[in-house]
């Protein structure tokens, strides 16, 4: 049974259990999933809740898949995802022997590339881009009103306060840089606010539909 973490908990990040290292052709990249060691000493997926954080944007790259865009606002948090990158960074440096069969050096940790978008003006807010999973044209996230009750990505506003359940994945290698594979497991609006502002992107109507595999498919509370 998979346990909500939340960042806070000082979880011994070193601990984390990183799998065989494998190509993955549809994607052109090698791929470690992350698992957690529990105290059963039992391995089980990564998920993580935070606390309120700032929604800012739906973004969409160049490869046209969709990032939650979104601002901290507490310091704990941002030390944690910069901890949880800083392990991942030194993880494929000592690895990078048995992996690939190539001698560790400093210019891997320097084509990591960062979940943070660095403040344009000082004293703003830091943000983080979170990629909502999307299969066969349909998002896999959840996302909740204050209630608690199901709605669709349509329904989001920018500057809403949100809390997330964040799902660690994986490590995932490419030829000129590699990243960190963490992606939206749910979301959970907080009350209202007046300042809320439409987002500019228009989804299809295919995006309401949100399509769970059986192990995705519990619903877990947000605190």
């Amino acid at each position: 049974m998979n346990k909500i973490i939340p960042f806070y908990i000082d979880f011994n990040l070193k601990s984390l259990y990183y799998d065989s290292i494998k190509y993955r052709k549809k994607e052109e990249c090698y791929r470690s999933k992350i698992k957690f060691i529990n105290k059963n000493n039992s391995l089980q997926d990564i998920l993580i809740q935070t606390d309120t954080v700032l929604l800012k944007d739906i973004i969409i790259n160049e490869n046209n898949e969709y990032y939650l865009k979104v601002g901290i606002l507490s310091n704990q948090l941002y030390e944690f995802l910069f901890n949880l990158e800083n392990i991942i960074k030194e993880t494929v440096y000592n690895k990078s022997d048995e992996w690939f069969n190539i001698p560790s050096s400093k210019n891997i940790k320097e084509i990591y590339k960062t979940l943070f978008d660095s403040p344009l003006k000082l004293g703003e807010t830091p943000c983080f881009n979170i990629k909502i999973p999307i299969a066969n044209g349909c998002i896999k996230s959840k996302f909740f009103n204050p209630k608690g009750e199901l709605i669709s990505i349509k329904e989001l506003c920018s500057n809403q306060k949100i809390k997330l359940i964040l799902k660690v994945n994986s490590i995932k290698l490419y030829e000129s840089n590699y990243l960190l594979d963490i992606y939206l497991y749910q979301l959970q609006l907080e009350k209202t606010e007046e300042n809320e502002i439409q987002l500019n992107h228009v989804f299809e109507d295919s995006d309401e539909d949100i399509i769970l595999t059986d192990s995705d498919s519990k619903i877990l509370s947000i605190k």
